[in-house]
């Protein structure tokens, strides 16, 4: 024993001994090679996939308003935070002119429907009128378009007097201030486009006979559109006016007379010449009256009365309703400003649930369907405040971000809660499958050679000794679990890592 401790004792042989039985309790404690390997057992319970992405909050109705022509705003019946309710007027337009042209065509839907009683009774009683009277009206039309061309030469020329730069060569630009700059600048155009009407107007006079039916008709027409201009020339005017600036007030009072005077000339003119239009379309229809003539003039009614109809269409384009209950977020616009077509009037968000809007990938999209729920935290409120919320809408179209396709997802809220604004962000996890009671492993556990998956098992309880196994998978969950088809029992020990 003693020569044994004293081999021991010598350097060259400690070392490489000591070694040996190192080697030797490895080999006993740890057959496998002295790695410890962590292990799992097979279990049995619910495997989750959830697509997690980010969105933001926003209204269920988000709308904003705009006319489809400009204008100056008359009145606004709301402020920003006011609720309203569907229905409900919000803001107008100017719209006198649109009044008087209504007024004008419920006169002319009068007309001819008295028009079509009488063709009715002439019809059923066999009676017409003669030429004499059609001569008449024709030869009265003719002189109403002379007069009328008077009283619109008048109002253009003289009643307007000393409001435009007679004595330069632009005899049609306004010389009085105003704050209503755009009306001056149309004032000026218009009064230039007048002046050469009235000169074409003037010389078609001398070409028109009684007896040129259809010329006398022609002007009525071409005239009638031509007072619309005189007109519009004399609102401009009188926005200037409204609006001048160092004008005394006895000049202003001179100007507004002038211009009410010219005004009313025009209108006189303009219904005299819409009065010898329609009484020559009476005359012709009573001479020609017939059972054919009731049908024309039915048609002849139904046109005074769609006239009427367009003009009741254009006075309500003339204010903004709400299309919906909902909350006035933005009114960029006071009373009294000229506003553009198409360019928002008023802002609205819509009552009711909020909605929130995200991308998902194209990675992700085949696993989202329309009704899957969600849980939704907000930043605002932080992670331990869930929502529920269930998808709604997937938009088809791709949108590029950042060079990958994604899909725009819409999801509602279940339930309202006075916590959720607009425009918070939202962090969404929407639960895309789910099965429960199914054997699992970790996803971490699986490799994948030749399209094929195996997993490590301890073939041998007592050596730990380890083999592959190919088995079949079923649904992968995003909770780092993976569902077990066939391959593996329940309770079996795989290699986990």
């Amino acid at each position: 024993m003693k020569k044994l401790l004293l081999i021991f004792k010598k350097k060259k042989v400690w070392i490489p001994t000591s070694v040996v039985l190192i080697i030797v309790v490895i080999k006993i404690l740890f057959p496998s090679g002295g790695v410890v390997q962590k292990t799992v057992a097979v279990e049995r319970g619910p495997v989750t996939l959830e697509i997690s992405v980010t969105g933001r909050v926003k209204p269920t109705k988000n709308l904003d308003l705009a006319f489809e022509r400009s204008g100056r705003i008359s009145s606004i019946f709301v402020k920003v935070g006011d609720v309203v309710s569907e229905g409900q007027t919000l803001i107008s337009v100017d719209h006198t002119d649109l009044d008087a042209q209504l007024a004008q065509a419920e006169a002319n839907y009068k007309s001819q429907k008295a028009r079509l009683d009488q063709i009715v009774r002439n019809a059923q009683g066999g009676g017409s009128k003669s030429d004499i009277d059609l001569s008449n009206a024709y030869s009265n039309a003719l002189d109403v378009i002379r007069d009328a061309y008077n009283k619109s030469d008048d109002a253009v020329r003289n009643q307007t007097d000393g409001m435009f730069d007679s004595g330069s060569l632009n005899d049609s630009r306004v010389i009085i201030e105003t704050t209503a700059a755009q009306s001056k600048i149309d004032a000026g155009t218009l009064s230039f486009e007048s002046k050469r009407l009235l000169a074409v107007w003037l010389s078609e006079q001398f070409q028109l006979t009684p007896d040129n039916y259809s010329g006398i008709r022609t002007a009525l027409d071409t005239n009638i559109a031509r007072m619309n201009t005189f007109l519009d020339l004399f609102k401009n005017l009188q926005d200037v006016l409204n609006n001048a600036t160092g004008l005394d007030a006895t000049a202003l009072s001179s100007y507004k007379t002038k211009l009410s005077t010219g005004k009313t000339e025009l209108v006189t003119a303009l219904s005299s010449l819409n009065k010898a239009k329609q009484t020559i379309i009476s005359q012709q229809t009573t001479n020609e009256s017939s059972l054919d003539d009731v049908d024309i003039q039915k048609g002849l009614v139904s046109q005074a009365y769609a006239q009427i109809a367009y003009y009741q269409s254009q006075i309500a384009k003339a204010r903004l309703v709400a299309p919906f209950a909902g909350t006035v977020t933005k009114i960029p616009y006071e009373k009294g400003d000229i506003i553009q077509p198409n360019t928002t009037a008023i802002s609205l968000i819509g009552s009711g649930q909020y909605q929130m809007e995200t991308n998902v990938t194209e990675s992700d999209i085949s696993k989202i369907a329309v009704g899957q729920k969600a849980r939704v935290t907000l930043d605002a409120y932080g992670q331990d405040v869930l929502f529920t919320a269930h998808v709604i809408a997937i938009d088809l179209s791709e949108t590029m971000i950042e060079g990958v396709p994604t899909y725009k997802t819409t999801l509602q809220f279940d339930a309202d809660d006075t916590r959720i604004l607009p425009g918070l962000t939202a962090n969404i996890d929407i639960l895309s499958n789910a099965k429960d009671n199914v054997l699992f492993i970790p996803t971490r556990a699986i490799v994948v050679k030749d399209a094929k998956k195996y997993v490590k098992y301890v073939s041998d309880a007592k050596t730990e000794q380890t083999q592959e196994k190919e088995i079949q998978t079923g649904l992968k969950g995003s909770d780092g679990r993976t569902e077990v088809v066939s391959g593996l029992v329940e309770g079996e020990k795989i290699i986990s890592e």
